[in-house]
Formats: C-alpha cells, structure tokens, sequence
C-alpha cells in the first residue's frame, strides 16, 4: 500500500503555494510508492489529523513573524481544542528572510511548536528558507525534502 503525504500549505503572496507545488512533483511520486496531495491550510480542520498519513507543513512567515491568515483558523483550533496528536508524523517547509533575524520563520515555528505540545512527532529538522539566501525557495525545499524522505 502506498504511503500517502498532505502538503499543507499556507501562503500570503504564493511562494510557499509554488514550493509545495514543486516537492509535490519531486521524482519520488513518480514510481506510485507514495502518494501526495496538496491542500490549503484554510480548507481543513484538524479533522484531518484522522487520517493516517504523513503531513508535511510549507508556511510562509508574515508580519512580525505570524502564520498566514489562510492558516490561522486551523492554528487556533489547535489551541483551543488541544486534539491528541501522538499518532501524527510530520514535518515542516517554513519560509521566511533573514534579513529579520527576530522573526525568521516565525510562522512556522509557531505551528511547529504548537503540533509538539499536542504529542505531534517531527520527522527531522525544520527546513528554514531565506528569501534573501539567494537561492530559489524550491531548489532549497526540494534538496531538504529528499533528506527528509531519508527519515520516514
């Protein structure tokens, strides 16, 4: 049975629409040993945790080091209804620039940190993206997504 990826994504201007875009077609998929979907962090509910399958979170950071406003209704459903999430595997694409060193994946920190606190288990380390690295966003995703696949 293929093992199956949600890429959950929230996204203010699309870059991190496009780096999950881009992973989601990595060569891996291609030999149908696993299977991947692509969704919108605000058009779920933390329903979705009863599936069994794998999450992969691709966040942009905004403002002063926030989630997007696509995925703050799913954020805060996860602290008000503090679901039992020790059977959850995940792991998180966080982006953000450098040049705000207080504030640098913010976002994504703040879900990270939220899924660990719910029992949540991280597959390896976050993958932390510089908009003034000067490298495309998706060549730095897709390099960490292939480690990453390493440690499922």
């Amino acid at each position: 049975m293929a093992k199956k990826v949600i890429l959950l994504v929230a996204s203010m201007s699309g870059t991190a629409e496009m780096v999950a875009e881009e992973v989601s077609e990595a060569d891996v998929f291609e030999d149908g040993d696993m299977d991947v979907q692509v969704v919108s962090l605000d058009k779920v509910s933390i329903d979705i945790f009863n599936e069994n399958v794998i999450f992969l979170y691709c966040s942009s950071t905004y403002g002063t080091g926030e989630l997007p406003d696509s995925a703050q209704a799913f954020y805060q459903s996860l602290i008000s209804q503090s679901p039992d999430l020790s059977n959850v595997r995940y792991g998180v694409i966080g982006l953000g620039d450098k040049k705000y060193a207080d504030s640098f994946c913010g976002g994504p920190k703040l879900l990270d940190s939220q899924m660990q606190s719910l029992g949540a288990q991280r597959i390896g380390e976050l993958c932390e993206i510089s908009a003034s690295s000067g490298k495309y966003p998706e060549e730095t995703a897709l390099e960490w997504f292939e480690e990453w696949l390493e440690e499922l």
